[in-house]
Protein backbone atom coordinates (compact mmCIF):
# COMPACT_ATOMS: atom_id res chain seq x y z
CA UNK A 1 0.00 0.00 0.00
CA UNK A 2 1.68 3.54 -1.02
CA UNK A 3 -0.06 6.53 0.30
CA UNK A 4 0.75 9.91 -1.54
CA UNK A 5 -0.13 13.78 -1.89
CA UNK A 6 0.79 16.17 -4.34
CA UNK A 7 0.81 19.95 -3.75
CA UNK A 8 0.90 22.65 -6.36
CA UNK A 9 1.18 26.29 -5.85
CA UNK A 10 1.64 25.38 -2.14
CA UNK A 11 2.43 29.35 -1.36
CA UNK A 12 -0.37 30.00 -3.79
CA UNK A 13 1.47 32.53 -5.93
CA UNK A 14 -0.41 34.18 -8.81
CA UNK A 15 1.23 32.42 -11.61
CA UNK A 16 -0.19 34.47 -15.01
CA UNK A 17 -0.48 33.41 -18.52
CA UNK A 18 -1.69 34.76 -21.35
CA UNK A 19 0.15 37.28 -21.99
CA UNK A 20 -1.54 40.51 -24.80
CA UNK A 21 1.16 40.53 -27.94
CA UNK A 22 -1.19 43.00 -29.68
CA UNK A 23 1.38 45.94 -29.78
CA UNK A 24 -0.71 48.83 -30.49
CA UNK A 25 -3.60 47.61 -27.45
CA UNK A 26 -3.12 49.76 -24.33
CA UNK A 27 -2.47 46.24 -22.57
CA UNK A 28 0.43 44.88 -24.35
CA UNK A 29 2.78 42.90 -22.24
CA UNK A 30 -0.27 42.47 -19.25
CA UNK A 31 -1.79 39.17 -18.79
CA UNK A 32 -5.41 38.15 -19.68
CA UNK A 33 -5.39 35.16 -17.37
CA UNK A 34 -3.91 33.04 -14.27
CA UNK A 35 -4.03 29.83 -13.45
CA UNK A 36 -5.85 27.75 -10.93
CA UNK A 37 -5.23 28.59 -7.45
CA UNK A 38 -3.57 25.73 -4.83
CA UNK A 39 -4.25 22.28 -5.92
CA UNK A 40 -3.75 19.15 -3.38
CA UNK A 41 -3.97 15.44 -4.60
CA UNK A 42 -4.27 13.10 -2.12
CA UNK A 43 -4.18 9.54 -3.02
CA UNK A 44 -3.94 5.49 -2.16
CA UNK A 45 -2.54 2.64 -4.51
CA UNK A 46 -2.15 -0.97 -3.41
CA UNK A 47 0.08 -3.22 -5.85
CA UNK A 48 0.22 -6.64 -4.96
Amino acid sequence: MRIFANLRNVLNHTNFTRFSGVLTSPFFGQPNSARSPREVEVGVRFSF
